[in-house]
């Protein structure tokens, strides 16, 4: 076994790279869009390309569209309701669309994206309702010692929709050099028993969870919700930053109907279900998410120290 497929198993990582399951025999060219608005940031660029059959060599550069038109709205209120203000895209010469002017991303807003490409008779769109912007109220300490008792807590509002709870995804990034000497036990002892010529230590630096949904969460009388970060999501001593990740509807549906054809859930043998995209005329994601981040420092316990 591979050591970057055993650390999988034990805290997920998730990417946003997938595809569509059809049969070669009926091809057909599909467009693909990806794009990912954070609140209280500008504008990510947005990529558009086209598919091309698994038995050619992929190039992204020779499939990338460069004369779409492509806006965005930001709407009043709900998706049926009427348009507060356009911002417009224009290619950049190189791989991607970019904003015409600046713009942060807002709160618990909807958006609107709207591309037309020439020659087809209709246009792509998608919708992403912005999670609303959030800050952990829980004191978190500079440091704190490997495994102690007292473990990083992370408080959170719940979600005040009656629809839908919050789904989230906690990304840990290693802010020091990544040696074999600053590897927690765990993962040290993983990286020297599975070390081979595939295996890259930088893999660590940054490691993302699954979903994890509010029924995760313990909930208090005030209604904050509160996650005891796990120990297994630290895999270097020193400087780690923990980012807090509300997803949207777009991005929680693709990344879990994503995890069953990686082999994820049950499902019948032969039977490998499409992604969920939430696009119209078009695969990939137009996600949205809102984020925190905290710092602090995990410190080796008397027997780490060597």
């Amino acid at each position: 076994m591979k050591l970057n497929t055993l650390i999988l198993s034990l805290f997920v990582a998730f990417t946003f790279l997938g595809c569509r399951s059809y049969s070669q025999d009926d091809y057909q060219e599909f467009y693909v869009v990806e794009s990912f608005l954070v609140v209280d940031t500008p504008l990510p660029k947005l990529y558009l390309s086209t598919t091309k059959e698994s038995t050619q060599l992929y190039n992204f550069e020779e499939l990338v569209v460069v004369d779409a038109t492509v806006k965005l709205e930001i709407l009043v209120d709900d998706v049926n309701s009427a348009v507060d203000s356009t911002i417009t895209y224009s290619f950049n010469g190189i791989d991607a669309y970019e904003a015409d002017f600046q713009h942060n991303v807002m709160s618990a807003k909807n958006y609107k994206l709207t591309i037309t490409i020439p020659n087809e008779t209709q246009p792509i769109i998608g919708y992403t309702k912005i999670p609303a912007s959030f800050t952990n109220t829980n004191p978190v300490p500079a440091s704190l010692e490997y495994q102690s008792e007292e473990q990083i807590e992370i408080k959170i509002p719940a979600s005040q929709s009656s629809e839908r709870q919050n789904y989230f995804i906690f990304s840990t990034i290693f802010r020091g050099d990544p040696i074999v000497e600053n590897l927690t036990p765990v993962f040290r002892e993983l990286f020297e028993e599975f070390d081979d010529e595939d295996s890259d230590i930088n893999e660590f630096v940054k490691s993302n969870s699954g979903i994890v949904s509010e029924g995760n969460f313990d909930i208090g009388t005030d209604g904050t919700l509160t996650l005891r970060f796990p120990w297994i999501g630290i895999s270097f001593f020193g400087e780690n930053t923990i980012v807090t990740n509300i997803i949207d509807e777009n991005m929680y549906d693709f990344i879990r109907s994503q995890e069953v054809q990686l082999g994820g859930g049950s499902i019948s043998p032969g039977e490998i279900p499409n992604a969920i995209y939430n696009l119209d005329g078009a695969i990939g994601v137009f996600g949205s998410m809102a984020t925190d981040t905290l710092n602090i420092n995990i410190t080796r316990r008397p027997e780490d120290i060597n």
